[in-house]
């Protein structure tokens, strides 16, 4: 008697973990057949995560439309960094023993702004040519420096925890 209590209970902790560890949201799209034209259907359901409000989608668009348009010459690598004038504004993403974006490109005399972020474990932000170095960060944490890119050439970046860098944490910045 005790042994098949003992098994109840056991597949019904399985039944209940099954249960709750099942997908609770409907799925983003859903296809349907459309017998009068023969052809496919496509319905899209909107997602609890997709929705936003209002105001937050007026003010995305709003300051989506303050940038200028990408003029002929200029490089992915500004038209990502911020359009103040002579301020380039980067966001690196830090974890296993890499950054993204591992390049940028600035001109001379741009102040340089970088928003380490860091993704998993502990990393920093280096470029020795600069003097400009984050702190040592944790993961889900983020840190800001910034200086004046003063001199042209390509500079490497790299983390200096540990054996980071020669595991090939390191990036490029390129000053023209």
């Amino acid at each position: 008697m005790l042994k098949k209590l003992s098994v109840f209970g056991a597949s019904l902790m399985v039944m209940a973990l099954l249960v709750g560890c099942g997908e609770s949201t409907p799925p983003s799209s859903t296809n349907t057949d459309d017998q009068r034209s023969g052809g496919l259907t496509v319905e899209t359901l909107p997602l609890d995560d997709e929705v936003m409000d209002d105001d937050d989608a007026m003010m995305e668009d709003d300051s989506m439309m303050e940038d200028d348009a990408m003029e002929e010459g200029d490089s992915m690598e500004e038209d990502d960094a911020a359009m103040e004038e002579g301020v380039k504004e980067f966001t690196i993403d830090a974890e296993n023993f890499s950054f993204s974006p591992n390049t940028m490109t600035v001109n001379e005399g741009d102040t340089v702004r970088i928003t380490l972020n860091n993704l998993g474990g502990s990393h920093d932000f280096v470029i020795d040519e600069f003097d400009a170095q984050t702190e040592v960060i944790n993961t889900g944490e983020t840190e800001t420096i910034e200086f004046v890119a003063d001199k042209a050439g390509t500079f490497e970046y790299y983390c200096s925890v540990g054996s980071h860098r020669a595991m090939g944490m390191v990036g490029t910045l390129t000053v023209q």
